[in-house]
């Protein structure tokens, strides 16, 4: 008895201290910063050695082990690669980053507006508080696109830049760097003041990671005041998701998948346990599943550690009412199969009876089956538009690949289907999707829907691959609506699994 108690205080205590490190850690903030990096031609001909992609290293190094996330874009005519916003959690990650950064071969084209539009969508996805972000930005100062995309003209990257600076909410620095002179081009040594931020002109490796650690610490300074303002915590709050059933006048739904993501831990979800719905909890990230629904409407309660409401995505499949002749020739379909598998069992009885009657040894021949390989897909597919009618700002769409694993193939119109996104999406019924070899997914467009992947167009009708290193650059309207499409792997903060 007396042991029992004495492993019960501890059992306790240590409750009691895991609460409090779980409150000191809910407490932590931390500051956002995304990286862009030039990565044209003239940017390699002023840098030989590719010395500003250490600028990344200089970042990441300073954020670690703290709560601070790290992102980066690297650009020329398009967005060559990016890296969303993460905590850092080793120097050897730190590193992979790096070398994964320099291994972009230099293309040319300098589409400043795209990569600024990129960088300013990932702090939006990631939703920073104010004064907790930052953008990044080394370039040599070109601004002239020069671009083989013949969809992105100079008219169009000008007017990315102005959305960009007229709309930031967090300050973006800008660094000219070239080891062959001091360079401080107009207008992009005129950006900064607009949003806050500082314009800087450095020749030398080491001046260069010398003013990007100096930019970090400013802000990171200013977000450190702007935690000790806050005077209040919030009270923490229990939100509410309704998922409403939709049927229609011909249709009834299938199945339906919500997807909760949020910047935080997703906590304590209840709900009503029924057959019909499964709820998968993923840290930051839960996926709703509801088949063959029963009810008009299903309800969870959730809470997350930020106190923040989480975003919902909601993908319906729809079936075909059956109607009263088809139900009558269903139920006498089955009728017929079943007497006609009786009738193969009484056979199959008769003539096993009679082989063993007229052989006395029984051969036994093996039978092999053929397995058919199985693919799978664990990552998320992403969306991201660059262009919409009238400029309308879209959301970046995210679908994990539970969506795609259940499906021999899925149309992106389907998976837009359930979205409150007001556009004209009958095109996108002519993009269809398939899960491929080694975590990839195959895409093929059909008449009407043009892309374009490496900087050469998408053959029609055949299978692409989008994979993390190659996503793709699709086209519905010339000039109205344009969509960039790639492979998200997971990571993010929390063991994110981001769909």
């Amino acid at each position: 008895m007396k042991k029992k108690f004495v492993l019960l205080v501890i059992l306790l205590l240590g409750g009691l201290f895991v609460n409090n490190q779980s409150a000191d850690a809910s407490e932590k903030e931390g500051l956002d910063v995304v990286v862009v990096i030039d990565a044209s031609y003239s940017m390699a001909f002023h840098d030989p050695e590719k010395n500003v992609y250490d600028a990344i290293r200089t970042v990441s190094e300073a954020s670690l082990g703290s709560e601070n996330r790290v992102g980066y874009v690297l650009y020329n005519d398009s967005i060559v690669k990016d890296k969303e916003l993460t905590t850092v959690s080793s120097r050897d990650e730190i590193e992979s980053w790096v070398q994964d950064a320099k291994s972009v071969t230099p293309v040319k084209g300098t589409d400043v507006g795209l990569g600024l539009k990129t960088a300013q969508r990932m702090l939006k996805a990631a939703n920073p508080k104010a004064d907790y972000g930052m953008i990044l930005v080394i370039s040599d100062g070109d601004t002239e696109s020069d671009t083989s995309n013949p969809n992105r003209t100079q008219e169009a990257v000008n007017a990315d830049v102005e959305a960009v600076l007229h709309n930031s909410e967090v300050p973006i620095y800008f660094i000219q760097y070239s080891q062959q002179e001091y360079r401080n081009r107009e207008p992009m040594n005129q950006w900064s003041s607009r949003t806050g931020g500082q314009s800087h002109s450095v020749q030398h490796r080491e001046e260069l990671l010398s003013v990007v650690a100096q930019c970090f610490k400013h802000e990171e300074k200013r977000m450190n005041e702007a935690v000790t303002a806050e005077k209040a915590l919030k009270k923490e709050e229990q939100f509410t998701l309704s998922i409403p059933v939709k049927h229609t006048a011909d249709k009834q739904v299938k199945k339906l998948i919500v997807t909760m993501t949020s910047e935080s831990f997703i906590k304590e979800v209840v709900y009503d346990e029924t057959n019909e719905l499964s709820v998968q909890e993923n840290g930051n990230q839960v996926i709703v599943t509801i088949k063959n629904p029963k009810k008009e409407n299903y309800v969870l309660k959730y809470k997350t550690e930020n106190n923040q409401q989480a975003t919902t995505s909601t993908y319906t499949k729809m079936t075909d009412l059956p109607k009263e002749k088809d139900k009558k020739k269903t139920v006498k379909t089955i009728n017929q199969i079943m007497y006609l598998a009786a009738g193969v069992i009484l056979l199959g009885g008769i003539i096993i009876v009679m082989f063993g009657f007229f052989n006395k040894k029984k051969i036994l021949v093996p039978i092999q089956t053929v397995v058919p390989e199985k693919h799978f897909f664990s990552d998320s597919l992403e969306g991201c538009f660059i262009k919409t009618p009238d400029d309308q700002e879209i959301p970046i769409q995210n679908w994990p690949g539970s969506l795609f694993q259940n499906s021999q193939t899925i149309t992106l119109y389907e998976l837009f289907a359930g979205t409150d996104i007001n556009l004209e999406l009958s095109l996108m019924k002519k993009v269809y999707f398939r899960v491929g070899k080694q975590n990839t997914l195959q895409m093929k467009l059909k008449s009407g829907v043009s892309g374009i992947q490496n900087g050469q167009p998408i053959s029609t009708g055949t299978w692409a691959v989008l994979s993390i290193q190659q996503g793709a650059y699709l086209i519905f309207k010339e000039d109205e609506l344009e969509l960039d499409i790639h492979i998200r792997k997971k990571s993010g903060r929390g063991e994110m699994i981001l769909g």
